[in-house]
């Protein structure tokens, strides 16, 4: 589930980039947060995992591939 927000001559979504991206023409500019995949396999990884409740920031290799895909798409 997403939402929209739209601030002065900003719009925002909020949900999940792999849902939305898809949807979107062209933008000026993308912000995320997303799954970075760094340190995967690391103590300090599985530690900052403990904080999430049913989230991960780990994805395989296509998933990450098709989240930066999404976001070229749109800027380039």
């Amino acid at each position: 589930m997403s939402r929209v927000e739209t601030i002065g001559r900003a719009t925002l979504y909020l949900g999940d980039c792999l849902e939305i991206l898809p949807t979107l023409e062209k933008v000026d500019a993308v912000i995320t947060d997303p799954p970075y995949n760094v340190g995967l396999g690391s103590a300090a990884h599985a530690e900052r995992q403990s904080g999430y409740i049913g989230q991960s920031d780990s994805l395989d290799s296509a998933a990450y591939l098709a989240l930066l895909s999404g976001c070229f798409r749109l800027i380039a």
